[in-house]
């Protein structure tokens, strides 16, 4: 709406300009020290205007000569100064002139150029006292050539120039073009008062007579600027200059009364005893600063919230303020939401703005801890900003409360949160203010370490185990004392309270000797009604090698032999199974051939095959089957099947199971063999088919020369032949 008025303004000012009158000054000793002047060239009907754009000269304009006068409209004027017998000349604020050994014009010199005016015959005569080049003397001039004004020494082209003076009883009445409110926008409450300023422009104007005025006089009201809140509800102040009707306005929102009525609440030390509907005022917990954090609408105010007066009571455990500043409490799960007195929820405007504001979101909602429960402190953290807690900005006069980093400068107060709850905390049991986050240290078993004794025959059992103790409301120190076998020792005996804070204890077993040892440890305060805390202690010390190596891998086999007979009436073919099992594996199991024979192994795990076969007598069979470290196998089924071996005798061969310890390359943590005997009994060709044979729950079919293994309802080829 105001640039509107201003553009109205403005095209209306186009078709309203006056022309000014400018006289022909005669006779230079009439010249004041402020004149508004013009040069012209009446010849020409030339008058001097602005200033070019390399601001070398002025440039001219067109203009009517009327006798001794000139009639101008909107003219750019030099303005006379006077320095002693001489004139400054000015543009605006900047002055006009040259440097020396220069005739060329300068509208940006640092320092001013006297002249000398004269005038004779109506010719005006402008002469620098700086002398220009070749020490010519230089004066104002028109060029008619190149039509302009400016300074020269000598030419033909060269006209003399008149002097015009502005004649101030030509210069139209000024008016106001533009007003402009102190503020756009106000929240206030029933009652409240405050006063808006206009601001009228241009400040010279003539008639700057205002009128005031409201839209809704039962809401708010004004007179000459000052604003009353009457009642609940919105209106909009006017104000206008009466001489040219523009105006401005500034919108009113009226809140309900301020509740002044006085409270007195209690500091907060456990903020899980804050319930649905508590009312909490916000404290500062710096001696001295007497104020609880105001309320503020979003619209109320550009600043943070403000600190409002308030009375501290002995420790800063109460406050008694007005009940209007206090917020509602609403719990939301791990959350709380605080809410003004309009309905408004505590929150954040940006990382560090606080605001009253109608947005209900995450920014919205704050956890509640306690820091010490001696100055009944607390930490206020946003959940929106995770890292913004609320502090007291006592920095000066501000009196502010906004989110910060960190108590990380002195002007920062930590707050105290204060409720309308009752000090439930002096009532509790004062027990529930000094406990352990365990009562029992058991080491179990330990044997002897003997990695630092310079004496392999020493040896030495011992261990450290840590609790935390915490302790609140406190008003004598903790004594710590430890009872029962003297192998076990706490360095602390007395534990200050005056610190408020957790402490972390660390209690220490050392023996030299095979046993059961057992002791407690018990924490006692003089404060009336706390009572013992016992914490009970307890180590065995066993001999080097009672507890399993946890750096040793299990491993067991099903047999450690296996025979395989081979007769003209199985086809000159047998199959076997075994299993093992490891776990715990630090390295990669290896599973290896020992000898070179047409003996095919086979590895089955998860429907996928590992083989090994050679085929042919004179090839490979020394390659290995590998099990990765990190994973348990539980009775992993191993065939081993011969086929081809039509000689009748002996055979030998192993299966070699091997996996290093997890800091040896070289020496075998699992080394164990599974000897394959292998008889062959008579000379054939060989059957066509072969009876079902349910040696360890495996059917084996011989056809066609190969071996068939059929197990829980799924047909396997171990000669590389896939059936259906």
């Amino acid at each position: 709406m105001k640039k509107i008025s201003l553009l109205l303004l403005a095209l209306a000012s186009i078709f309203t300009l006056q022309a000014e009158t400018f006289i022909k000054v005669n006779d230079a000793a009439t010249l004041q020290d402020g004149d508004q002047i013009v040069l012209g060239y009446e010849a020409g009907a030339k008058v001097s205007a602005g200033l070019s754009s390399t601001k070398k000269f002025i440039s001219s304009t067109d203009a009517t000569f009327s006798g001794e006068n000139i009639l101008l409209t909107e003219p750019t004027t030099i303005t006379l100064k006077k320095a002693g017998n001489y004139w400054n000349l000015y543009i605006g604020t900047k002055p006009i002139g040259h440097k020396s050994g220069s005739s060329d014009l300068d509208a940006n010199q640092k320092t001013t150029t006297d002249f000398a005016i004269s005038i004779n015959n109506g010719k005006a005569k402008l002469i620098s006292q700086t002398p220009g080049k070749n020490n010519n003397e230089v004066f104002f001039a028109y060029n008619a050539s190149s039509p302009r004004f400016a300074l020269y020494h000598s030419g033909s082209n060269m006209k003399e120039v008149a002097i015009y003076r502005l004649d101030d009883s030509t210069i139209p009445e000024v008016s106001v073009k533009s007003v402009e409110l102190s503020e756009e926008a106000l929240t206030l409450r029933v009652g409240d008062q405050t006063t808006l300023t206009a601001t009228l422009l241009p400040s010279d104007a003539v008639d700057k007579t205002l009128a005031w005025g409201t839209t809704n006089p039962e809401v708010a009201t004004v007179s000459n600027g000052v604003v009353t809140a009457v009642n609940k509800g919105s209106a909009q102040i006017w104000v206008k200059a009466t001489a040219v009707g523009i105006s401005d306005t500034c919108s009113v929102t009226v809140l309900g009364a301020m509740d002044q009525t006085t409270v007195t609440y209690n500091a907060v030390k456990d903020p899980a005893l804050l319930t649905d509907g508590a009312k909490v005022f916000f404290g500062t917990s710096k001696e001295g600063e007497d104020y609880i954090m105001g309320i503020y609408n979003e619209a109320t105010s550009k600043n943070n919230i403000k600190g409002v007066a308030a009375t501290y009571g002995e420790n800063r455990h109460t406050v008694t303020a007005e009940q209007a500043y206090a917020y509602t409490v609403k719990r939301e799960g791990d959350y709380i939401i605080f809410i003004d007195a309009d309905g408004n929820y505590l929150r954040p405007i940006s990382d560090s703005k606080l605001r009253s504001s109608t947005t209900l979101d995450n920014q919205s909602r704050w956890t509640i801890s306690a820091i010490n429960q001696d100055d009944a402190t607390v930490e206020v953290k946003n959940a929106g900003f995770t890292s913004r807690y609320i502090y007291n900005n006592c920095q000066g006069t501000n009196e502010i409360f906004n989110i910060y980093s960190g108590y990380d400068a002195s002007y920062l107060a930590k707050t105290i949160l204060y409720a309308n709850t009752a000090p439930e905390w002096q009532d509790r049991v004062l027990d529930s203010w000094m406990k352990v986050d365990t009562t029992t240290l058991d080491w179990g078993q330990i044997e002897p370490d003997t990695t630092y004794a310079s004496d392999p025959t020493w040896k030495d059992w011992g261990d450290v185990r840590r609790f935390t103790l915490t302790f609140n409301d406190l008003t004598d120190d903790i004594t710590v004392t430890l009872t029962g076998d003297t192998a076990f020792y706490c360095g602390t005996e007395i534990i200050r309270t005056t610190a408020k804070q957790p402490v972390e204890l660390s209690v220490y077993w050392e023996t030299d000797e095979v046993g059961v040892y057992t002791g407690e440890l018990r924490l006692s305060t003089a404060t009336e009604g706390v009572e013992d805390i016992v914490i009970q202690l307890r180590a065995e010390a066993v001999p080097m090698g009672t507890l399993p190596d946890p750096n040793k891998p299990e491993f067991s086999l099903s047999t450690h032999s296996l025979t395989l007979n081979l007769s003209e009436e199985n086809g000159y073919s047998d199959l076997q199974m075994f299993t093992f099992s490891a776990s715990n594996l630090q390295k990669t199991l290896y599973c290896k051939w020992q000898h070179s024979s047409s003996v095919l192994f086979r590895y089955e795990y998860e429907n996928a095959c590992m083989e090994i076969l050679a085929g042919d007598w004179e090839l490979e069979l020394n390659g290995s089957a590998h099990f990765d470290a990190g994973y348990d196998y539980e009775d992993e089924e191993v065939y081993v099947a011969v086929d081809g071996l039509e000689s009748t005798g002996d055979y030998t061969t192993q299966l070699h199971f091997y996996s290093y310890k997890h800091d040896s390359k070289t020496e075998l943590a699992i080394d164990e063999y599974v000897t394959i005997y292998i008889k062959v009994m008579g000379v054939g060709s060989g059957l066509e088919t072969n009876p079902a044979d349910t040696t360890n729950s495996v059917r084996k079919i011989l056809r066609n020369g190969q071996i068939y293994i059929l197990r829980e309802g799924k047909t396997y080829s171990l000669m590389g032949l896939e059936v259906e």
